[in-house]
């Protein structure tokens, strides 16, 4: 069987690192609670290494809380950089891909996390959904 599939990406992971976390879990009973998730992502550094070849810092800063009821049970929050690493692009499309791409990288990173910590502390998973990020952007565009 033949593919097309690129010998390399003209967007690259180089590493990533989870900087900060905190995870507050109360013990409960309760086995119904809702979670609202806010993810906030920022591209906190930008260089151009040589012409149409660039690296950034992405940065996730990602908000979990669970209610039961009026009652937060868990807390969670969790804070992410990867570095990226894009060639044969223009700077604004490689913070296009980092912004969309970038942030699909290092939601699957953080969410692996999370459900493992969370497992840990005796507790059904905290699983992060899957994104629309494309209908998030136009949102975000929309509202500002």
């Amino acid at each position: 069987m033949k593919t097309n599939i690129p010998k390399s990406s003209i967007l690259q992971l180089l590493r990533y690192q989870i900087l900060e976390a905190r995870f507050q879990i109360k013990e409960t009973e309760v086995s119904k609670i809702a979670y609202t998730v806010e993810v906030l992502p920022s591209i906190v550094s930008l260089e151009e290494i040589e012409e149409k070849h660039y690296r950034a810092n992405l940065q996730l800063q990602i908000s979990i809380k669970g209610k039961s009821g009026n009652k937060i049970v868990h807390k969670v929050s969790v804070l992410i950089v990867g570095e990226f690493e894009g060639k044969n692009l223009d700077q604004e499309n490689f913070k296009k891909l980092c912004r969309l791409n970038g942030v699909a990288s290092l939601l699957m990173l953080a969410r692996s996390y999370i459900a493992s910590v969370t497992a840990l502390h005796n507790i059904k998973p905290i699983v992060l959904p899957f994104f629309n990020l494309v209908e998030a952007r136009k949102q975000k565009k929309k509202n500002e």
